[in-house]
């Protein structure tokens, strides 16, 4: 998975000469990151990249996805995070993240998840380059699918605010 993302990385630094931040999402990773991904780029990509030598806060997460042109994670918090940031995503996750990738299909942004034992570098530059080049669009999407997730949010809170106000099946009262 490492040699998969040090390609990608390269594809995009070269491509696009933007730069990038290596910001892992469990603090496990931070020498990871570090040692397998940032110390092994080539030269004129390390050149390009920051790596975080130490874990961030939420707030700090948040903020950078904000001000992000495309946050890449196999991670599902920081997909969550940049797209309410309205940043767009790519989510190569693992096989085991089970049914939580299924919320980029549920938000209409099944393309920007891919299963990162099948995809390609090259394949993850491909949408990452149609991000990129068609940002605006693609800004526009993830516009789409948080009015969805606060459409679902606001009648989940409804339909709980009515079973407070009208008590719950069997008289159980919430402690």
């Amino acid at each position: 998975h490492l040699e998969s993302l040090r390609a990608f990385l390269g594809l995009w630094v070269e491509k696009t000469g933007l730069p990038v931040l290596l910001c892992p999402e469990v603090r496990s990773e931070v020498a990871v990151m570090k040692e397998k991904v940032f110390d092994l780029l080539p030269p004129p990509v390390r050149e390009r990249c920051v790596c975080m030598d130490h874990f961030w806060t939420t707030d700090q997460a948040r903020t950078v996805y904000r001000l992000s042109r495309l946050v890449t994670s196999m991670e599902m918090h920081s997909v969550i995070l940049a797209l309410a940031s309205m940043t767009p995503v790519l989510h190569p996750c693992f096989p085991e993240a089970g049914i939580k990738a299924s919320m980029l299909r549920e938000l209409g942004l099944g393309d920007w998840l891919s299963d990162v034992d099948h995809v390609t570098p090259y394949e993850l530059f491909h949408a990452a380059q149609g991000i990129h080049l068609g940002h605006e669009a693609a800004r526009g999407r993830v516009r789409e699918a948080m009015k969805r997730v606060r459409a679902t949010s606001d009648e989940a809170l409804a339909l709980f605010s009515s079973l407070l106000r009208i008590g719950f099946p069997g008289g159980a009262r919430p402690g």
